[in-house]
């Protein structure tokens, strides 16, 4: 009796490791035709929450491949873990600071291809690329450039706010549901008056695999990422999208936009912490684009013309920068709108980034020639 037990517990144990194989192979298949959205490789560590005034960031000297059915490419950090070139903090030479998400980091596309290298390219001017990915927001791109990116000589600021996710990013109550394991950066108070809270101070710089042989497979099988990645879309959409897109309802049913849908909350937090970086520029001109996803194009075409280009331009005047909308860069030929975006992710490809740095470069070469007229100005 107790061999026909051991009999059949092998033969269970054998059919669920073949299972679970099976399972492994075939995610890891459906990733690589791009039937899911499944990065292929894991991240390694290569972004972490690392860094005590911002947050995550990526480490120094480092590279990661990073790969879909659509895309590999190889990013790689020099010494201060910037996904660039290695830049002296000394220079005579006019340069420019780049801030944002993923968008202006360049997820998903090699260097030269991603809009700070072209502009650099176009304009002859440096752009020091000091953007991250993996939940980035405007919180953080203030915070990144008073303690790192400004210790870098430059005269002109660019900065690349994404509606799509940088009005959650900043928000705290949204922040201890939906980030609830990420040490990150908010402003808590309202009318003008907040103070700077870092949450969660527990998951500073913890590996986001774990430790030993399940923090191997955590990380590393296609079965566990996938669970993970379906569990963050879930919390994501019921604490993000189904309450907002409830609210708002669109005229685009359930394709929220946040070229539309932001609140006074979004507006005023937004709003202080785009002042706190026109300040920390010193008089240095700043320039701010919105950059539009998909959902924001298709917006357009059903709902006419969003409010937020015309609240950014407001903004623009009374703070004291230079404001760019590329939605209307982006809008121009809907018959290549779905060319601007991969089709296993929703990031720009570098077609996108060729268009925008052709609108943008003329803007930037402005902006850097008011900065040397105001070298001249001063130095008198």
């Amino acid at each position: 009796m107790p061999s026909r037990y051991l009999k059949n517990a092998s033969v269970c144990l054998v059919a669920i490791l073949a299972s679970a194989l099976l399972l492994e192979f075939g995610l890891r298949a459906a990733a690589q035709v791009g039937w899911i959205e499944i990065d292929i490789n894991p991240l390694n560590g290569f972004w972490a929450d690392m860094n005590p005034d911002f947050g995550v960031w990526h480490r120094s000297n480092a590279s990661y491949t990073h790969e879909k059915s659509c895309f590999r490419v190889t990013y790689t950090t020099n010494s201060y873990g910037a996904i660039d070139k290695e830049r002296s903090e000394q220079s005579a030479d006019p340069r420019v600071v780049v801030l944002g998400d993923s968008m202006m980091e360049g997820y998903t596309l090699e260097t030269p291809q991603r809009l700070s290298n072209r502009l650099e390219t176009m304009t002859g001017v440096e752009h020091m690329n000091f953007a991250a990915s993996q939940t980035f927001g405007p919180v953080q791109y203030l915070l990144v450039y008073e303690t790192l990116a400004k210790r870098f000589a430059h005269d002109v600021v660019l900065v690349g706010f994404l509606p799509e996710n940088d009005f959650t990013d900043s928000n705290w109550e949204i922040g201890q549901k939906a980030f609830y394991n990420r040490y990150r950066p908010y402003f808590v108070g309202a009318d003008g008056r907040y103070e700077l809270v870092h949450f969660n101070k527990a998951y500073f710089d913890v590996p986001q695999a774990g430790q030993g042989w399940l923090g191997y497979l955590w990380n590393n099988t296609m079965t566990l990422r996938a669970i993970r990645r379906a569990y963050a879309i879930h919390r994501f959409r019921t604490v993000i999208d189904d309450q907002i897109v409830q609210a708002a309802e669109p005229l685009t049913k359930g394709v929220r936009s946040f070229y539309y849908d932001y609140d006074r909350a979004d507006q005023a937090i937004t709003r202080y912490t785009m002042d706190r970086l026109v300040r920390a520029a010193d008089g240095r001109p700043v320039v701010v684009v919105t950059i539009p996803m998909l959902r924001d194009l298709l917006n357009l075409k059903d709902r006419g013309q969003p409010p937020l280009p015309a609240w950014f331009g407001q903004m623009s005047r009374e703070l004291g920068f230079t404001y760019v909308d590329l939605l209307p860069v982006l809008a121009v030929n809907a018959g290549d709108w779905s060319g601007y975006y991969h089709e296993c992710d929703h990031h720009w490809t570098s077609k996108a980034n060729a268009l925008v740095a052709t609108a943008l470069a003329p803007v930037m070469e402005e902006a850097v020639a008011s900065a040397k007229a105001r070298h001249a100005k001063t130095s008198q």
